[in-house]
């Protein structure tokens, strides 16, 4: 219950009203009735002291001097001479009451039998007395002063006011201070309970916004109106959670890059060690032949074969020669020297010229070709040449005996673009070899069996060069009308 600043703001206020209701009502209890008595009494003397500086006055005026006195200060006034015989009372007043007689009796009594009195009486302008009825023992107060009726100070003006009304007050109001503390604590701790409420309200709101933002939960909060110290905060809040919000973004985008950069240089490793790997193994095999053939031909081994061994040993250098050419070719579209001469070329001219090359390469697979003529592409025209070169020689390599090779140049759409399609059957690639197909030194056979002419890195060169230009390009298992299964590589210029 008390853990919450809710109920605690409500206690404490509720607490100090109370504890201030409280001593108001201590204060009526013990010294109110004292403190009424006083300024009553003050009062009294004073407006005797005012009355008695008119002058000599006829006594309709002084009576009604008198009268007035006695309506606005609740008391009776008479006027005596020093001897003691009354002069003036008000009209109304009729004949002087018994506690009256008693107060004035006692009072001249004093006068008469203490000289101090009389001193105090003629020479400070005036005294004031507190007389106890001796049977009732109520209390009245007398405030005497000189006052001039037919000459000068020749009479005394008395003012004679009872405490009984002011205790029958002071009574009162201490049983409506009762009544009034009792509401004042309900009300006040109702309106604690609101105010508190009212306050911690917001307090609550943004405790909860802290704890989100404490969990990295940044929602768009809306901006308060308050002008105070809780509005002030509010806005503190908001600024701390768009800025962390950015701040969360940035460093996870960030975090994205150096996760992309570590994942590039551990794929950049990978193929480092695969490339020397593969490197090694496509070396390896050409370098053993020419190694022991060579050997064969100096330790005299069947002299009559010394010709066909400096033919495998001249095949095997070539072979190296061109994986070698292949190596730097890759290694030259993978740099950042790769750049691109763009033109306006004939593409139709291209293949054409291309495909030539490849007649007669195998004397057991046909040839055919469908190019449109005319057929123009906007790219780099000597790249482009490599990127088909090395499509053309995937087909011859990979297609089987008395197979076929299909070269055409389509143009497709109204805006001019053509596409190039490869086909060689019969071939097949599997799924898995289609997804690995363009990675360098990859061969569906798995056992590394050596095709004559073929480096492993052609297509690993295509994929670079097509996608400098940002050309489509797709390779894909087809099947021909007589059910024969072949490969198909195309590619979409423009």
């Amino acid at each position: 219950m008390f853990k919450s600043i809710t109920n605690k703001l409500a206690i404490l206020t509720t607490v100090m009203v109370s504890s201030l209701l409280l001593l108001s009502m201590l204060f009526m209890t013990l010294y109110f009735e004292s403190y009424y008595e006083n300024v009553k009494r003050k009062a009294l003397f004073e407006n005797l002291m005012k009355f008695s500086e008119f002058t000599v006055r006829s006594p309709e005026r002084f009576i009604g001097d008198i009268t007035d006195y006695e309506a606005k200060n609740s008391a009776r006034l008479f006027i005596y001479t020093k001897s003691g015989d009354l002069v003036y009372m008000s009209s109304k007043g009729g004949n002087v009451d018994e506690n009256s007689i008693f107060i004035l009796r006692s009072f001249f009594n004093d006068i008469a039998l203490n000289e101090a009195v009389k001193e105090e009486l003629y020479g400070a302008s005036g005294i004031s007395r507190e007389y106890v009825e001796e049977t009732r023992g109520i209390k009245y107060f007398l405030s005497a002063v000189p006052v001039s009726v037919l000459t000068s100070d020749d009479s005394i003006a008395i003012s004679i006011s009872s405490m009984i009304p002011i205790r029958e007050s002071a009574e009162t109001i201490k049983q409506f201070f009762i009544y009034l503390f009792i509401g004042g604590l309900f009300v006040t701790a109702i309106i604690s309970v609101v105010v508190s409420k009212m306050v911690t309200k917001p307090l609550r709101k943004l405790a909860k916004d802290a704890s989100m933002l404490a969990s990295l939960s940044f929602v768009e909060r809306d901006a308060t109106a308050r002008t105070d110290e809780i509005g002030d905060l509010d806005r503190c809040l908001t600024s701390l959670s768009s800025n962390l919000q950015i701040a969360l973004e940035d460093l996870r985008s960030k975090n994205l890059l150096l996760e992309e950069d570590l994942n590039r240089k551990e794929m950049l490793e990978d193929q480092r060690k695969s490339f020397i790997r593969d490197i090694s193994h496509e070396l390896k095999t050409p370098l053993a032949l020419i190694q022991g053939y060579a050997e064969g031909i100096i330790d005299g081994v069947a002299p009559e074969d010394s010709k066909e061994y400096l033919g495998i040993i001249l095949d095997e250098s070539r072979n190296m020669e061109a994986l070698i050419r292949d190596m730097l070719e890759l290694s030259y579209t993978e740099s950042d020297a790769f750049t691109l001469d763009m033109k306006h070329f004939d593409l139709s001219r291209l293949i054409s010229e291309t495909q030539a090359a490849f007649k007669g390469i195998r004397q057991d697979i046909r040839l055919e070709s469908d190019i449109m003529p005319g057929l123009t592409a906007y790219g780099d025209r000597e790249k482009l040449t490599i990127a088909v070169r090395n499509i053309l020689k995937n087909a011859f390599t990979y297609t089987d005996v008395n197979g076929s090779v299909s070269i055409r140049l389509l143009s497709y759409g109204s805006a001019g673009g053509c596409i190039l399609k490869v086909t060689n059957s019969p071939a097949y690639i599997s799924e898995e070899d289609l997804q690995n197909i363009w990675v360098q030194f990859y061969k569906k056979d798995k056992s590394r069996q050596r095709v004559k002419g073929s480096s492993g890195l052609g297509l690993s060169i295509v994929r670079n060069i097509l996608d400098k230009h940002g050309f489509e390009y797709g390779i894909r298992n087809v099947e021909a009308v007589d059910g024969t299964r072949g490969i198909e590589f195309t590619v979409s210029f423009g």
